[in-house]
């Protein structure tokens, strides 16, 4: 199992459901592994505003808030 999978598998069952994220070369295989388990994906155009809305999101929902962004 490839690092990807295991974080994606992780995620799943640490209860992340939504992933707040900006789509990058470092993070694609890590996004499609998400999507295959069913964790939706949100896209952004900043990286503050993931950070705002996966805050936002914990908050209301009650569940883990995640965001992802790729460096640079």
């Amino acid at each position: 199992m490839k690092t990807f999978e295991v974080l994606a598998h992780t995620l799943r069952a640490r209860g992340v459901d939504v992933i707040f994220h900006i789509t990058g070369a470092p993070n694609i295989d890590l996004t499609v592994e998400c999507q295959k388990l069913g964790i939706s994906l949100v896209g952004v155009r900043h990286e503050q505003a993931a950070v705002a809305m996966a805050f936002a999101y914990a908050r209301v929902r009650g569940r883990p808030g995640v965001c992802l962004a790729p460096a640079g």
